[in-house]
């Protein structure tokens, strides 16, 4: 029935799809997208607040910086052309790709051009 319920962010007023991705607290039945509710995500992960109460947390497009995910580290990506969401667990840091690396995926997706691309080894699931 899930799949036929229309939901919206909470906070945005974004409509939320049956193959997005969203946050839902299923007793109050809040919804966030995931664009607003990747700030608190994002600072409950990396915050210092949680090691020193008198630290100011740590600013989230620092902590976002691919030069901070480490092994150990679980991203969430999605949703892909079929809808679906990808768990990825780090296995290693994360470093730029490989200039050869690079001009393959770019010779492929010639949009990614000005993107800086960068690599990990990982396990998803």
């Amino acid at each position: 029935w899930l799949r036929w319920h229309r939901r919206s962010c909470d906070s945005c007023g974004l409509r939320i799809t049956n193959v997005a991705a969203s946050y839902t607290c299923k007793e109050c039945w809040y919804h966030l997208c995931v664009g607003c509710a990747a700030p608190f995500s994002a600072l409950a992960a990396f915050s210092s607040v949680a090691s020193s109460p008198t630290a100011s947390p740590t600013p989230v497009s620092q902590c976002l910086s691919p030069e901070n995910i480490q092994t150990g580290d679980i991203l969430m990506v999605g949703p892909d052309w079929w809808g679906i969401h990808h768990v990825v667990l780090c296995c290693g840091p994360m470093k730029p790709t490989q200039p050869h690396i690079a001009r393959q995926i770019v010779d492929n997706e010639p949009h990614l051009t000005n993107v800086q691309l960068f690599e990990c080894p990982t396990i998803e699931s």
